[in-house]
């Protein structure tokens, strides 16, 4: 997914764990991790079900997309 930003985003389905100042914690169903705030469009709150959305750069670096 193309945003009006010109990046390119990964629309990942997760759980969010938790949160700090500078990342989130997710679960994917698979595994956990951490996702830093500045890669993301938008996340779901804490200790919700929902899509994250990570530049497709880091999601893929990492192997979630």
């Amino acid at each position: 997914m193309k945003s009006d930003d010109g990046k390119e985003y990964a629309e990942i389905d997760v759980e969010t764990i938790g949160e700090s100042e500078m990342a989130v914690h997710f679960n994917d169903g698979d595994r956990s991790f951490w996702v830093p705030q500045s890669v993301m469009e938008d996340w779901p709150d804490e200790g919700d079900v929902g899509t994250a959305i990570i530049q497709m750069w880091f999601a893929v670096k990492e192997g979630l997309a």
